[in-house]
């Protein structure tokens, strides 16, 4: 099926088109841009911020002033002669003696209560509680279905604290 336009001399019509097509691009080739494509106006004041360089300028001014005002401060350090400070006349504190025999108290004290803590026996019996472990071990491995590696129990028991020593 043919969908072409139907004409009664297809080279005058192709001479035609041709011709149009190419008014058309002579048109096109001399169009005239109504956009103003070139850059805007650019206005100084609004390219150089003053305010800013102003506040920045005091800030640095500020700067060397305490800067020169430090190193005058240590210049007069250096040249002043050494101070020595002066022989202590009286003691510091009145009750110092006090206060020293409080502290060796309170140390003999301390002392005496951790030497009753270490010398204090467990009131947990942990040889039980290894004996309980392995009682409920051989339970689980009792009623499990598949074998004893698939499970993460540890197979090795710790030892008990007197068991390492010896």
């Amino acid at each position: 099926m043919d969908r072409s336009i139907p004409v009664s001399n297809k080279l005058i019509f192709k001479r035609i088109n041709e011709r149009n097509r190419q008014i058309h691009l002579n048109k096109l080739s001399q169009i005239k841009s109504s956009i103003n494509r070139q850059p805007p106006l650019s206005f100084n004041h609004l390219k150089v911020n003053k305010k800013k360089n102003q506040l920045y300028e005091t800030k640095l001014t500020e700067i060397e002033r305490e800067n020169r005002i430090l190193l005058e401060k240590l210049t007069n350090i250096m040249k002043a002669p050494a101070k020595l400070p002066a022989p202590e006349k009286h003691p510091r504190s009145l009750n110092r003696e006090t206060r020293k025999k409080e502290l060796v108290k309170i140390t003999i004290e301390n002392q005496a209560i951790l030497k009753r803590l270490k010398e204090q026996k467990s009131m947990y019996d942990h040889n039980s509680w290894l004996n309980e472990r392995k009682r409920h071990e051989t339970y689980l491995k009792n009623i499990s279905e598949y074998p004893m590696s698939i499970y993460t129990l540890t197979t090795k028991t710790p030892k008990s604290p007197s068991e390492e020593d010896v």
